[in-house]
């Protein structure tokens, strides 16, 4: 299947950071969110894994930065789904470490 195909390769980028906390956070984001995505979605968040510098994926996952600052250049709903993953609970305890 292609969605599979797309969604693997999109794996690979999100668990394949410069950053081990990206990994980590985005591992979890993949698990739960990502995996409900259709084709177009999964195009769309493997183009911005790509594109994105860690250090911003880290400031949006941490709240340091929010959607708004970087709307223009990403996916506003991939965004918001990273940020929403987080957002109601403690990001380390999503973790289960």
């Amino acid at each position: 299947m292609k969605t599979e195909h797309i969604y693997k390769k999109a794996y690979y980028h999100a668990v394949r950071r410069a950053m081990k906390e990206n990994e980590a956070f985005m591992q979890v984001f993949m698990d739960n969110t990502a995996v409900n995505y259709d084709e177009s979605m999964l195009e769309q968040l493997d183009a911005f894994l790509v594109k994105i510098p860690d250090n911003d994926l880290l400031d949006l996952i941490l709240g340091h930065k929010t959607p708004e600052n970087f709307k223009v250049e990403y996916n506003e709903r991939i965004l918001t789904d990273i940020v929403n993953l987080y957002g109601n609970q403690s990001i380390y305890d999503s973790l289960n470490l």
